[in-house]
């Protein structure tokens, strides 16, 4: 009787483990044709790095606020102000981190510091575990080639196949992407944003 009982918990707990990965790679393959349709030049190597800062967020950029701000400045310089395109970019189905554009950043004249801040609150007690970064990167390939994202397999494959090799790395846009659309953005934790933003944005 114990037995059955178990393995009927088992079994359930079982069931929920699939829904729940299930219901996650359809959430993912919804916001990667989103953001299809919006950016229809997007590559394999674009869809990996929304993937990237979903999970890993802004760590890459480290925590020396100096060269944060450097580089921070030196961008907004080079770029033109732009009033007609969103400030805040979902890249996760659960919005915990979003792409800030520095185009609309700099347009609404937003003060620097207070980014550089977000990114350095951002970034601490990020995980290093690369598990849930594999977890998703094998799942969107299965949406791929399942043809439940509109990207071409052997393209992605092919590209799927150099990040395993090179033990998920951080990445750039590919250059189609950056030809088309000229990215500039920095990636923060919502909730951190929205704190800091509304002292700003009414």
């Amino acid at each position: 009787m114990k037995i059955a009982i178990y393995s009927a918990i088992i079994l359930g707990l079982m069931a929920c483990s699939y829904e729940s990965n299930y219901n996650q790679l359809n959430n993912w393959a919804k916001l990667l044709n989103q953001h299809l349709d919006k950016y229809p030049e997007m590559q394999a190597a674009d869809i990996y790095k929304l993937i990237y800062q979903s999970i890993r967020g802004p760590g890459h950029l480290g925590a020396d606020a100096e060269m944060i701000r450097k580089y921070l400045d030196e961008e907004l310089a080079e770029i033109e102000a732009n009033p007609d395109i969103s400030l805040m970019e979902t890249i996760s189905p659960d919005s915990e981190f979003v792409r800030i554009n520095l185009k609309k950043f700099k347009n609404l004249e937003l003060p620097a510091e207070m980014l550089v801040q977000t990114i350095i609150l951002s970034s601490r007690n990020l995980s290093s575990d690369k598990k849930t970064l594999k977890k998703i990167w094998n799942g969107i390939k299965k949406q791929v080639k399942a043809g439940h994202i509109q990207t071409d397999y052997q393209e992605f494959f092919k590209y799927f196949q150099f990040i395993e090799e090179n033990n998920y790395p951080v990445v750039h846009h590919s250059k189609r992407y950056m030809q088309c659309y000229s990215p500039s953005y920095r990636v923060v934790l919502k909730s951190v944003w929205e704190n800091n933003v509304k002292h700003y944005i009414k």
